[in-house]
């Protein structure tokens, strides 16, 4: 497959959720979409002046409650009504990480988890 067919397949069928909404996770999402032209949803408990700016992004509320269980079920319901897109879930920090971790199984049946180092070496994105 050509490069800029991979691109369009990206494009229409991938949709990154990055867990931060700050300059590391608008960066994550400045180089998806330089790369691939897809655009991103970031995610934090409120919208920030790189939210109302970003082109490339949208805002999802998450993480607003110290819950995890509410974050579980805000993702599930994400996961749900975008169930039709390839989802690429995206923790940027170790609390993250841990957070995700200790939901592996119940997540991954909607998502493909992944590290930010990478995310370019795995499925879908590994061969562009």
């Amino acid at each position: 497959m050509a490069n800029e067919e991979f691109r369009e397949l990206v494009r229409q069928f991938v949709l990154p959720v990055i867990l931060d909404h700050r300059m590391a996770g608008h960066r994550l999402a400045a180089t998806l979409h330089h790369r691939y032209g897809v655009s991103s949803m970031v995610c934090g408990p409120r919208k920030n002046l790189l939210d109302l700016v970003d082109p490339n992004t949208a805002f999802l509320l998450l993480f607003r409650e110290r819950s995890a269980s509410l974050a579980m079920e805000q993702l599930l319901d994400f996961a749900r009504e975008y169930g039709e897109l390839i989802l690429l879930l995206i923790p940027m920090n170790r609390e993250q990480r841990l957070f995700l971790d200790a939901h592996r199984d119940l997540l991954e049946s909607h998502y493909i988890i992944s590290d930010p180092e990478a995310v370019f070496s795995q499925a879908p994105l590994a061969n562009f």
